[in-house]
C-alpha cells in the first residue's frame, strides 16, 4: 500500500560517506549554550549570507580554538568576538577560529561566524529549492548542517537555546524551529524572528521559505495545556489544511498520554510543506514532503519525543529515534485507523525481513547504512513491538515514560534503554537485546497441531533461523501467543519457547477447531506447518482473527 512507503531520510541516499563527526572526544570539550542565527534567503534562489553566534562553556581544560564543520565552497567573511576580529582556518569543511585567549574549565565565550555562498545539496538534499511553488528549505540529518550553516556536529551536545532571524521577500512566509517573537516588513523585505527555549540538536534545526497559506489551531492536552497549532501549505486545499490540524490534535493527545506529556507544549507543534523526497523531525516543526500520507504525520510527530526531546547518543543508537518513530505509525493506526493495522504488519514485517545487518550501527559514516530503510525502521519497529509484546502493554508505557523522563533534553543510548525497560518489567531483557539489536537474522517457524483429542490441544513449534551473517544467534528465545478457536469461543495463551524445538500441552474447556499462531503477527519471522500438516492447506495466520 502506498500509505505505507518509506517515511523518511536516507532510505534511498546516494551513498555519499563522511567522517563519524558526532563521536569525536574532542568535541565533548565545549557546551555550545546559545546560538543566534541572522539568515538571508530567496526563494527560487540558493543563495545564503548569514551569520551565526555562538554562546559556548569551556568543559575541560582549557580551550584556544574552536571548530565548526562548514562546507568550502561557503566563503567565510570573517569571525567576530568582542568586536574583534579573529584569524581562522577553512578547509575541507572545517573551520577553525582561534580565540583570542584560551578560555578556562567553566569559562564563557562567543563567536560569531559571518560567511555567504551558494548552496549545494548534498547527502539526503540538504537544500531544495520549488520554482512552482517558490520555496526554499533545508534538511540537515545527519551531516549535513554544514551545507548551509556553521554547526558543530555531534550528537554529545544540544544547544541550550537559539534564535533564528530570517529576513526574506516580503511576500513569502518562514517556517522555523520555536515561537514566533517578530513577523515585520520592511518595504519590500520581512524580517521573522523565531525563538527556540529548549535544547535542541544541530540537525533538527530547520528553515522552510515560502509562498505559504497559514492555518492556526490548538490541542488541549491530557494535563490541561494548550499546545498551539500551525500547518504552512501551499496555496491548495484549505479545508484538506483544517483536517491536518485535526488529525496533529488527535495524535497529540494520543501520544502525549501513552508516552509523555508532549515536551514543547509551552512552544507549538508545526507542520510545513515541502518539495522532494524527505521528511524530516525539526523541533517543533516537522517538514512534510508528504502531507498527505497520515503514516508520515505520524511518524514525523512521535519524533518530538524520540529524536528531538531524547536523542540518540550517536548514530550507532539511531534505534532511538528511528525505531519508536516507526512504532509510532502503528500507535496512530490502532487508535484512529484500526483497518490498517493489518496492513502495517505485513508491510513492515515483509521489509524488516530483508536487513542485512544489526539495527545497532557499527558503520556511521554512510547516509545508507544509518538510515537502511529494512534494517533501522522496518526491523526498528518490529523490535519495539515485539518488546512491548514480550514485557507487556503496562511495562512498556513505563518504560518509555522512563526513558523520556531520564533523558529528556539530552541523549540516550540502547543500553540506557534497555535498562529503562527493565526495571519497569523487572527482568532481565539482555538476550533479547543481544538477538534482536546487537544480532542479525530471523526466526523461521515450523508448527503443527493436534487438536483430537477433547480437553487439551498439542503444539509443536519448530525453530530455526535465517542468517544474515555468520554473528547471527543460534535460537531466538521468545514468547509466542497462539489463539485457540472453537466454533463459539476463543483463547489466547502464552508459550514461552526456550528451544529450537518444543512440544506445549495447552488445555481448553471448548472443541479446538483451529490454532492460530502470532495472531496479531507481532513477531518477526516466518511460519509455516510442518510438511505432512493436515492443516497444511489453511494460513498460520488468519487476517479475521483479530
Amino acid at each position: 500500500m502506498a500509505i505505507f512507503a518509506a517515511v523518511l531520510v536516507g532510505c534511498s541516499g546516494n551513498g555519499q560517506t563522511t567522517a563519524a563527526l558526532d563521536e569525536t572526544e574532542a568535541s565533548a570539550s565545549i557546551d555550545i549554550t546559545y546560538c543566534r542565527a541572522h539568515w538571508c534567503l530567496t526563494p527560487d534562489s540558493m543563495f545564503i549570507k548569514g551569520s551565526v553566534a555562538t554562546h559556548f562553556k569551556s568543559v575541560t581544560g582549557k580551550v584556544s580554538t574552536i571548530d565548526f564543520d562548514l562546507m568550502g565552497h561557503l566563503q567565510v567573511d570573517s569571525v567576530v568576538s568582542h568586536g574583534r576580529c579573529l584569524s581562522f582556518e577553512h578547509s575541507d569543511n572545517k573551520l577553525i577560529v582561534n580565540l583570542p585567549a584560551a578560555v578556562k574549565p567553566g569559562a564563557t565565550d562567543s563567536v560569531a561566524v559571518y560567511y555567504h555562498g551558494e548552496l549545494k545539496a548534498t547527502g539526503l538534499g540538504s537544500i531544495g529549492v520549488n520554482s512552482s511553488t517558490h520555496s526554499i528549505w533545508t534538511i540537515s540529518e545527519p551531516y549535513s548542517a554544514r551545507d548551509w550553516w556553521p554547526a558543530r556536529q555531534n550528537l554529545l551536545d544540544k544547544i541550550d537555546s537559539m534564535d533564528i532571524v530570517v529576513n526574506c521577500p516580503a511576500k513569502y512566509k518562514v517556517a522555523t524551529n520555536g515561537l514566533v517573537v517578530s513577523d515585520l516588513t520592511y518595504g519590500d523585505r520581512r524580517i521573522t524572528h523565531y525563538h527556540e527555549r529548549h535544547p535542541l540538536n544541530y540537525y533538527t534545526i530547520g528553515v522552510a521559505v515560502g509562498d505559504y497559506a497559514v492555518i492556526e489551531g490548538r490541542s488541549v492536552q491530557p494535563t490541561g495545556d494548550t499546545v498551539p497549532l500551525v500547518y504552512y501549505h501551499w496555496l491548495t486545499n484549505k479545508m484538506k489544511a483544517k483536517h491536518k490540524i485535526t488529525l496533529a490534535d488527535s495524535m497529540l493527545m494520543l501520544y502525549s498520554d501513552y508516552f509523555f506529556p508532549y515536551p514543547f507544549a509551552d512552544e507549538k507543534y508545526g507542520q510545513v510543506v515541502i518539495g522532494g523526497e524527505y521528511n524530516l523531525e525539526h523541533q517543533t516543526m516537522s517538514f512534510l514532503a508528504e502531507p498527505d500520507n497520515v503514516v508520515v504525520l505520524a511518524h514525523e510527530l512521535t519524533h518530538q519525543w524520540f529524536g528531538n526531546y531524547v536523542t540518540c547518543k550517536g548514530w550507532s543508537n539511531i534505534w532511538i529515534n528511528e525505531g519508536f518513530a516507526t512504532f509510532g505509525e502503528l500507535l496512530a493506526l490502532e487508535h484512529i485507523i484500526p483497518h490498517a493495522v493489518w496492513d502495517w504488519h505485513d508491510y513492515t514485517i515483509n521489509n524488516a525481513l530483508q536487513a542485512k545487518g544489526a539495527i545497532y550501527v557499527t558503520d556511521t559514516t554512510s547516509h545508507d547504512t544509518i538510515f537502511d530503510e529494512p534494517t533501522t525502521y522496518r526491523k526498528g519497529a518490529m523490535v519495539v513491538v515485539m518488546l512491548r509484546s514480550e514485557i507487556g502493554e503496562q511495562a512498556f508505557q513505563q518504560g518509555c515514560r522512563m526513558l523520556l523522563e531520564r533523558y529528556g533534553n539530552g541523549f540516550a543510548t540502547v543500553e540506557d534503554a534497555r535498562q529503562c525497560f527493565e526495571q519497569a518489567a523487572d527482568t532481565s531483557l539482555a538476550e533479547f537485546f543481544k538477538c534482536w539489536i546487537y544480532g542479525t537474522g530471523y526466526p523461521q517457524f515450523t508448527v503443527d497441531y493436534d487438536n483430537s483429542q477433547s480437553n487439551k490441544t498439542v503444539i509443536d513449534i519448530q525453530q530455526a533461523i535465517v542468517e544474515a551473517n555468520p554473528e547471527a544467534p543460534k535460537f531466538f528465545p521468545m514468547h509466542i501467543t497462539v489463539r485457540l478457536v472453537g466454533k463459539n469461543a476463543k483463547k489466547d495463551v502464552r508459550l514461552h519457547l526456550t528451544s529450537p524445538q518444543q512440544q506445549f500441552v495447552v488445555p481448553a474447556d471448548f472443541k479446538v477447531n483451529r490454532v492460530i499462531f502470532d495472531p496479531n503477527k507481532d513477531i518477526l519471522g516466518t511460519w509455516c506447518y510442518k510438511e505432512g500438516s493436515k492443516h497444511g492447506g489453511n494460513s498460520v495466520h488468519n487476517s479475521n482473527s483479530k
